[in-house]
């Protein structure tokens, strides 16, 4: 027994060594990285939580709102496509959540959805934002839904794109990216707050799309240098040990507001299963399944992937534009089918 857990050490210590010798990543500044990444239309607004927000605003500033939040290790940059098409006719904004992007590291350190809500309740408030739809990719789609269910009065609509949030049957033979793995596991995403392979960035990024020929070296430096703002691997690091420690299944039956869940058929990171199970449990959603795409559809492939999101934005329009009852009637929700 002995000599099994020698060797295992061993082996341990060797990985360590390999990974310290080829990943050695130390962090950016964060002058240095808005010079490169807070360009164009980018803003910062200081929050009273203490954080200084990075975000962007774009579109008539009269037009319905439509906040946007991106997934875990990705930033507002992974909206931008959609960005630029929906602010034509939205006011569109998107905002580096905390221990991401430039925002970067916030005191007190709650990567949890529950602060992921306080930061977005102190944003809100700050930029104006009374009443407005919201999108989420990942782990923004479980923000999404969590503050929806904090503040059902503010948001009108939901797109929830490969969201999540809900428990659901998983596939053993599926592969967690390791990047993922890494983060999760008690010591070595301590580690990894130093070490950081852009090999590995690049994995991960090939696990969330179907099509690699998208993946270019630029998408992949701007993944893995923001990852390196101070500050954001160390959130990281909490981040995922909650995800395994902790992980959440939301309320989705409460959430009453229109629902447009859309999915890469291809999703490795979060599989249709979860889908599925968000369309089961919103009382009031319509599921879109994307073929040949991954898990950042509105990354990989967004003209294809906006063409739901434009007819569910059509048809709450067409909605909101019909006369009132005169008389008023009650009903069932009745779930929509595949």
């Amino acid at each position: 027994m002995k000599k099994i857990v020698k060797s295992i050490l061993g082996f341990l210590a060797i990985v360590l060594v390999v990974l310290v010798y080829a990943g050695w990543a130390s962090d950016i500044e964060h002058d240095e990285l808005v010079a490169k990444y807070g360009t164009g239309t980018s803003q910062f607004i200081e929050l009273p939580m203490g954080a200084k927000a990075h975000y962007r605003d774009i579109g008539p500033a009269d037009a319905t709102p439509i906040l946007l939040i991106h997934g875990s290790n990705a930033t507002l940059q992974t909206w931008e496509a959609w960005a630029a098409e929906l602010s034509k006719t939205y006011r569109v904004i998107t905002v580096d959540m905390p221990g991401h992007g430039l925002t970067g590291a916030v005191t007190g350190e709650d990567y949890k959805y529950s602060g992921m809500v306080r930061f977005l309740e102190d944003f809100t408030t700050a930029t104006g934002l009374t009443e407005f739809i919201m999108g989420g990719n990942s782990m923004g789609g479980g923000i999404t839904a969590s503050y929806t269910l904090a503040h059902p009065e503010q948001v009108t609509a939901l797109i929830m794109v490969d969201a999540a949030g809900v428990f659901y049957k998983r596939d053993a033979n599926k592969k967690t990216p390791l990047g993922f793995t890494l983060a999760a596991t008690p010591v070595l995403n301590k580690i990894m707050t130093k070490v950081t392979p852009r090999s590995l960035i690049r994995q991960g990024i090939e696990r969330s799309y179907y099509d690699d020929s998208l993946i270019t070296e630029e998408l992949v430096d701007q993944y893995w240098e923001l990852l390196r703002h101070p500050g954001n691997r160390s959130a990281t690091a909490l981040r995922f040990h909650w995800y395994a420690t902790d992980p959440q299944n939301l309320n989705a039956e409460a959430i009453t507001q229109p629902v447009l869940i859309i999915w890469g058929s291809t999703d490795l990171i979060i599989p249709i299963a979860a889908g599925h199970e968000w369309h089961r449990r919103l009382p009031n959603s319509e599921m879109v399944i994307l073929d040949k795409a991954g898990h950042n559809p509105m990354e990989e492939i967004p003209t294809r992937s906006l063409i739901p999101v434009r007819a569910f934005l059509d048809k709450i329009n067409a909605e909101k534009s019909l006369p009132l009852p005169d008389v008023a009637t009650t009903g069932t929700d009745q779930l929509a089918t595949d």
